[in-house]
């Protein structure tokens, strides 16, 4: 789970370079009330609230970009996508909790994170 303190951070996620940013639960106000559609490299289709799929800093920039209503197209499979606006409709509207890092203790549960979390990542 990113925290705060990888916010800029370079990180190697599945052979990908990632750049995490500062959580922003938020959409743009404009946004409020709309739908994004995100399309995997697959083609799956993911209909989503506009403060769900904003959740992700990626979808947030292109949909940003992007006139109103245009799909948002990610070099990503459905599976990874269906996982990745699971946490987002979880966390909607609110920061996910930090996890400090090196992780003190055995377990994620040790070092703060949710059973819901656990949960999550274990799936």
């Amino acid at each position: 789970l990113p925290s705060r303190d990888m916010a800029g951070g370079n990180f190697d996620i599945f052979g990908r370079q990632v750049v995490f940013s500062p959580c922003e639960p938020s959409s743009p106000s404009s946004s409020v009330g709309r739908k994004v559609v995100v399309v995997s490299s697959e083609g799956g289709v993911f209909e989503l609230d506009a403060e769900v799929a904003c959740m992700s800093g990626r979808v947030r920039q292109i949909a940003g970009s992007q006139e109103p209503g245009a799909n948002v197209v990610l070099p990503l499979k459905k599976r990874l996508l269906k996982k990745v606006f699971e946490y987002c409709r979880h966390y909607r509207g609110r920061c996910p909790p930090d996890i400090p890092t090196p992780i003190a203790g055995d377990t994620l549960e040790s070092a703060g994170a949710s059973a819901w979390d656990v949960s999550f990542l274990a799936s």
